[in-house]
């Protein structure tokens, strides 16, 4: 089962006061989210992060 989210308003207003790359990489993530859900794939992927 699929947990999709929607992004709130208040949560593009903290992505707003990011510097540019920063603010890229969150929209593109919660777009991920928000479009394709919380899949099991996405939660190992990220997961891991960059270590």
């Amino acid at each position: 089962m699929d947990a999709h989210y929607k992004i709130p308003e208040d949560i593009l207003g903290l992505v707003e006061g990011l510097p540019y790359q920063q603010a890229v990489k969150a929209v593109a993530a919660l777009e991920i989210i928000e479009r394709e859900g919380l899949t099991p794939a996405v939660i190992e992927k990220w997961g891991r992060g960059k270590g």
